[in-house]
């Protein structure tokens, strides 16, 4: 146990005079902080900033969610869960979802308060402080934020460790308050840490909360697939083509054939190709034979993706060509492309419906499909997961210099204008397009007129981070987002020891899943197709006895939110009338802020941090955001320069997904459209000055007319 203070006798029997005198009785806690801030001395430092938090909250002791039921054991479970955690040394390693919960072990005995407070005071008078609301925060896999309040002014440290283990200790904070936030650092991932709280209040007395736990974030592999990967017969040859991912430490992808089955590993098969190109040509090929291909891509710290696989067979009444393999290079260089005219765009309605069918693999000829045992069925599909990455546009840097501009004067915000003209926009706010144009000159000019420096350029960055985000809408079972790389897992546990390859397949592509040593789960990163709607995929189980279990799954790919704007189109000559018709365009660099309503009924600036995710969001030239937040009341603002500011209705989220479509409205547009209209009634009057004069004449020439007589 660590001793707070050391015993003073003179210190008790002033601490004794005040509690015995009944009007100091009133002020206890005032009067006992002011005489204790001449012993901080005493105390090591280790106080942190406070923040708020709708995670993890203790409620009389008891841990409980703040948001929804987690779905997932092995990963992010959903966005009521913990953050899935930073990266780590690799960016293709990402971490799954920690858990906390409380804990209390039969040899932790029940907390019994100690006075030290002196003489004269008895524990009927003083009762020991106690824990009002426990908090959980940032729970990623190397640390944890422990926040608390406590009931009485109060000091406090924790003691914690591995399991039951309290080996560890935290310094004592350094000043008394209600309020108390601690940071567990140096964690190692997949652990189960218990800790407990120790806390003087400042009528002395200690007292020791029960045993609380957590578990840290595990740490899973998470390598991209290539895409699009397409085997076809093309002049007695076999063309190969794919995508590479676009990782920032993509080393080499590498191809293997083999001619019985799909390779699941790089020593089953036979590499024919390795490399960056994303074309191959295989030519070594015989009449008749059924070819199996399988890609796999390879990161600068060697970690492997999971494959994608393709199957191709030249017939034999083809004649095959007596040549090598050759690959494909692609030009380092290639020619400027113009750029394409920007359509307009056109919403289509998702048809949630239509369920878009799934192509399988398809196996090796020795290969006989069964029928799947129900039991084995229902134990592998409640046990599936799909997790979805959801990419964010952040740019950290311009949402604190917007921060620091909001709060500068009228006055201020005049003279950063005259040193970046549109940096301001008519409300005041910070343009995002503007200030990333900032060159140091201008930089240093502005900080002159802060008084503070301004935050170090960041470029903006894509974010992409794994959800598990269940549905219940036309029998789909999970939501995953279009075009997003998602992450299918299937625990170990479930499958059968036989096993010997499990495929997925959804549209026209097929992967492989590998098992993951760390998670012991069979994990394969799959992409979502870019159309939304709802879609089968299929699961195959291939078993050593070549026999196969065919599982059906349904997912509901979602469309992103963008922003847009409704702008007229341009005058052509071949169609004059359409300069009265308009078009929708996406918008790039708008700020795009999700509020959400606390518990205390006070709307906030969603906290995005906690789940993992970023607020606001900065769009990107697609223009397209999203959010993943817990049930609850929201709504959306938007910004962007030459733009009225967007303030959506208020809306209740239950199924996790805030992705709508935000339309803003050009400031100009108004004076555009005021300045057609007396355009149009301008040219109007015009047209009618001269269909008066042209008449007026020709009655003066009527006028002026002789008819002969006869």
């Amino acid at each position: 146990m660590h001793n707070f203070f050391p015993k003073n006798q003179s210190r008790a029997i002033i601490y004794s005079i005040v509690l015995q005198n009944d009007m100091t009785k009133k002020y206890l806690n005032f009067i006992i902080a002011v005489l204790l801030a001449a012993e901080l001395f005493l105390i090591c430092p280790n106080a942190l900033a406070i923040s708020s938090s709708p995670n993890y909250q203790v409620y009389n002791g008891q841990v409980s969610s703040g948001g929804g039921t987690g779905s997932s054991a092995g990963y992010s479970s959903d966005t009521s869960s913990s953050p899935v955690g930073n990266y780590s040394s690799s960016p293709n390693y990402s971490s799954s979802g920690g858990t906390a919960f409380v804990e209390t072990p039969s040899a932790a005995p029940s907390p019994t308060p100690v006075s030290t407070a002196g003489v004269g005071t008895s524990m009927a008078e003083i009762e020991a402080p106690e824990i009002i609301n426990l908090e959980i925060r940032e729970l990623v896999y190397n640390q944890a934020k422990i926040y608390f309040e406590t009931d009485v002014l109060s000091a406090s440290y924790i003691q914690y460790g591995k399991n039951e283990a309290y080996d560890l200790q935290t310094g004592v904070e350094s000043s008394f308050g209600f309020e108390h936030e601690f940071l567990l650092g140096n964690l190692s991932a997949g652990t189960e840490y218990n800790f407990t709280i120790h806390i003087k209040g400042v009528d002395q007395v200690v007292s020791e909360t029960r045993s609380y736990s957590f578990t840290t974030v595990s740490l899973f592999q998470i390598v991209e697939n290539a895409q699009n990967f397409i085997a076809q017969a093309v002049d007695s040859k076999i063309k190969l083509t794919w995508q590479n991912p676009d990782i920032p430490d993509l080393e080499k992808v590498i191809l293997v054939r083999s001619e019985n089955s799909y390779s699941s590993t790089l020593e089953d098969g036979q590499i024919i190709y390795s490399g960056l190109a994303e074309v191959y040509q295989d030519a070594d090929i015989k009449a008749g034979q059924k070819y199996y291909y399988a890609l796999f891509v390879i990161d600068t710290f060697d970690n492997q993706s999971s494959g994608v696989i393709a199957v191709v067979q030249i017939e034999p009444t083809e004649e095959i060509k007596a040549v090598q393999a050759e690959e494909i290079i692609v030009p380092e260089t290639a020619p400027p492309i113009e750029p394409e005219a920007k359509e307009p765009i056109i919403e289509k309605e998702i048809d949630y419906e239509k369920v878009i069918p799934a192509q399988p693999i398809e196996l090796p000829d020795k290969a006989t499909e069964i029928v799947i045992k129900p039991e084995t069925e229902q134990r592998i599909e409640q046990s599936i997961e799909f997790l979805t990455m959801v990419k964010q546009n952040y740019q950290p840097d311009f949402v604190q210099a917007s921060d620091i501009i909001e709060k500068l004067s009228s006055t201020e915000k005049e003279n950063v204008s005259k040193i970046k003209f549109g940096i301001i926009d008519q409300s005041g706010k910070l343009i995002a397009e503007k200030y990333n144009q900032l060159n140091n000159e201008e930089r240093a000019e502005i900080e002159k007129i802060i008084k503070q420096p301004l935050p170090k350029i960041e470029k903006q960055k894509q974010k992409i981070q794994p959800f598990a985000i269940k549905s219940q809408i036309n029998g789909g079972k999970w939501h995953i987002f279009q075009g997003a790389e998602i992450i299918f897992s299937l625990p170990q546990s479930v499958i059968e020891e036989n096993i010997k390859a499990i495929y997925i397949s959804i549209e026209d592509q097929s992967y492989l899943l590998n098992l993951n040593q760390v998670t012991k789960n069979y994990e394969a990163q799959i992409k979502a197709p870019d159309q939304p709607g709802q879609y089968e995929v299929i699961i195959q189980l291939y078993y050593n006895d070549l026999s196969i279990e065919k599982i059906h799954q349904v997912v509901l790919v979602d469309p992103y939110g963008y922003v847009y704007t409704k702008k007229f189109n341009q005058f052509s000559w071949q169609k004059p009338w359409q300069i009265l018709t308009t078009r929708q365009e996406k918008l790039a660099n708008a700020m795009v802020t999700l509020y959400w309503q606390h518990q205390n009924g006070e709307w906030q600036v969603w906290p995005a941090h906690l789940f993992n995710q970023y607020n606001p969001i900065i769009t990107d030239e697609t223009g397209e955001f999203a959010f993943l937040v817990p049930a609850g009341k929201y709504y959306l603002a938007a910004s962007l320069q030459d733009y009225y500011d967007f303030k959506s209705s208020e809306f209740e989220v239950k199924d996790q997904i805030v992705n709508m479509n935000i339309r803003m409205k050009f400031i100009h547009n108004t004076i555009l459209i005021a300045g057609l209209i007396s355009g149009i009634i301008l040219l109007i009057l015009i047209i009618l000055i001269i269909c008066k004069i042209r008449k007026n004449k020709q009655e003066n020439l009527d006028d002026q007319i002789i008819v002969p007589e006869f």
